[in-house]
């Protein structure tokens, strides 16, 4: 099993740029780290989703992106509280 794979990132850590994936993958995020359901058009997703988009824009290596994602998700307090 891949590395990523196992991270439970699967192949969104590659150059994803379909938004339903990329959203979908927030989502199912959003309920891993904060223990908390979100909808994929909700405000929390178009946040992730931002950050995503923007870091992208700064740096060409998605898996080091998705390595700034998450530990920007991990920094919440909500992570504190589950």
């Amino acid at each position: 099993r891949d590395a990523q794979e196992s991270r439970g990132l699967g192949d969104v850590y590659k150059r994803q740029t379909d938004e339903s994936l990329l959203r979908a993958q927030f989502v199912a995020l959003h309920l891993r780290i904060y223990g908390e359901r979100v909808a994929s058009d909700s405000a929390d997703v178009d946040d992730s989703l931002a950050l995503l988009t923007d870091l992208d824009a700064l740096n060409d290596d998605r898996e080091e992106v998705w390595i700034m994602v998450l530990t920007a998700m991990m920094q919440d307090l909500r992570v504190a509280t589950y």
